[in-house]
C-alpha cells in the first residue's frame, strides 16, 4: 500500500493492523505526494468531471419536472454513475503509468522530485542502449585493470629501491 506522509498514516495501531494483514506499507518521499498520487492523476479528475456534469444535469431535469432536491441527495443520486465511470481498470492503469509508479520508474520520480522543489531543472535522458551499456562496463573493466597494473608497478619500483638500498647500505 502507497501512503503520503500525512502524521495518521505513521500510527501504530494501522501499521500494525497492515502488517497482520499482510500488507506492505511503503511511505512516498517527502514532498511527492501531489504528483505521485496515481488517483489524483486522472481517476479523481474523471470522477469529479463527471459528478459536476450528472449533477448538473440531474438538477436541470428535477427542476425540469418542477421537483426540488438538496445537493447532497443530487450527489448522493449520480455518484455511483461517476464512479462506474471513472473507476475503470485502464483509468488506474494510466494514472499509475502517468506517476511512474507502475511499470516502477525511480529516475523519473527522483527526477519530478528535484524539479518540485526546485533542485533539478528538467532534462530529457535517454536510456543507454545494450551496446552503450556494454561499452560502459568494459571500460569500467578495463580502468580496474590498470589501476591493478599501476598498483603492481608501483609495489615493484618500491621493491626495487628497497633491493639497491640493502645493496647501497651492505657495501658500506
Amino acid at each position: 500500500m502507497l501512503l503520503d506522509n500525512l502524521a495518521v498514516h505513521h500510527k501504530p495501531g494501522p501499521l500494525l493492523a497492515a502488517f497482520d494483514s499482510n500488507v506492505k506499507v511503503q511511505f512516498l518521499p517527502p514532498n511527492t505526494s501531489h504528483f505521485l498520487q496515481p488517483l489524483d492523476d486522472k481517476v479523481f479528475a474523471i470522477f469529479k468531471q463527471q459528478l459536476a456534469t450528472l449533477a448538473t444535469n440531474f438538477a436541470d431535469a428535477l427542476a425540469w419536472q418542477g421537483e426540488k432536491s438538496t445537493p447532497l441527495e443530487i450527489i448522493t443520486a449520480v455518484s455511483s454513475i461517476a464512479s462506474k465511470v471513472a473507476f475503470k481498470k485502464q483509468n488506474i492503469v494510466e494514472s499509475f503509468a502517468n506517476c511512474d509508479i507502475w511499470p516502477f520508474s525511480p529516475e523519473k520520480i527522483r527526477l519530478a522530485a528535484g524539479v518540485n522543489v526546485g533542485k533539478v531543472t528538467p532534462t530529457v535522458q535517454e536510456q543507454p542502449t545494450i551496446a552503450e551499456l556494454a561499452a560502459i562496463a568494459c571500460t569500467m573493466q578495463l580502468e580496474r585493470e590498470n589501476s591493478a597494473i599501476q598498483k603492481v608497478k608501483s609495489a615493484a619500483r618500491r621493491v626495487s629501491m628497497m633491493a639497491k638500498y640493502d645493496q647501497i647500505s651492505s657495501v658500506e
